[in-house]
């Protein structure tokens, strides 16, 4: 796919191939919309629950996440990045590697894992600041409006916010370079893992649980508000005493 965009448009083009790249990270949204409106008995035991039932979305709050998620993805998002794009083209900024040659396979882990754990640092520390008590009645309460998250609440943002974690996934990518390709990559594992972390269910298990995001934390997050601020790895909230894997 690159080097077929390579071969047959310009940089400032493949710049713009990033919107695509962004409608693809939100696709896991429609399976779990599947599984919240038909409740598919057989996968009952994925659903996170604290010793309880767990309720799933009624119609009207899936509507309502839905209209936020479209809203943000269609009005914030794809046109904010589309600006940015537009702009870093004018000046001739290009802050990725766009070299036809695509890096070794280790080369895109080690760069992969440099960017998540680099995203993970600067989500935590903006996450936690929005939560000081200003900055959370005027911005962040929104997104915590559903105690039990379900997919569609990643995006259910205020939009002055939205924008503002756009900086924890960019930097960590422009800080070393990293190729636009990787870029990609790293854009739809940090949404996707967005999406699993807001949704509701579990199905890893006790071995991959090592290897997967905090899904069990961030959902915890959303009922206790002070704990567990980071969204892929739980280190920083173990390094500065917010870790919390029960209730």
């Amino acid at each position: 796919m690159y080097y077929y965009l390579y071969d047959n448009y310009s940089k400032e083009y493949i710049m713009f191939f990033t919107l695509f790249v962004l409608i693809i990270s939100d696709l896991p949204l429609i399976f779990f919309i599947l599984l919240d409106v038909y409740k598919f008995s057989c996968l009952e035991k994925y659903r996170i629950n604290y010793n309880s039932i767990r309720k799933y979305p009624t119609n009207i709050e899936l509507k309502d996440g839905l209209k936020h998620s479209l809203y943000n993805l269609f009005i914030i998002i794809l046109p904010i990045t589309f600006i940015g794009i537009y702009l870093a083209n004018y000046i001739n900024f290009f802050p990725y590697n766009m070299n036809r040659e695509l890096p070794s396979n280790i080369y895109c882990i080690f760069n992969i894992i440099f960017i998540l754990i680099g995203s993970d640092i600067l989500f935590y520390i903006l996450h936690r600041t929005m939560h000081t008590p200003y900055l959370y009645k005027k911005f962040h309460k929104i997104h915590h409006t559903y105690k039990e998250p379900f997919a569609l609440t990643n995006h259910y943002l205020d939009s002055t916010e939205l924008i503002l974690f756009f900086i924890p996934p960019v930097i960590p990518c422009i800080i070393i370079n990293t190729h636009i390709y990787i870029m990609w990559i790293s854009i739809i594992l940090l949404n996707w893992n967005g999406i699993f972390i807001h949704s509701g269910y579990n199905f890893t298990n006790k071995y991959l649980k090592y290897f997967t995001p905090a899904i069990i934390e961030h959902d915890i997050h959303h009922k206790l508000f002070n704990y567990n601020f980071g969204a892929t790895f739980t280190f920083m909230d173990k390094l500065f005493g917010t870790y919390k894997n029960y209730i």
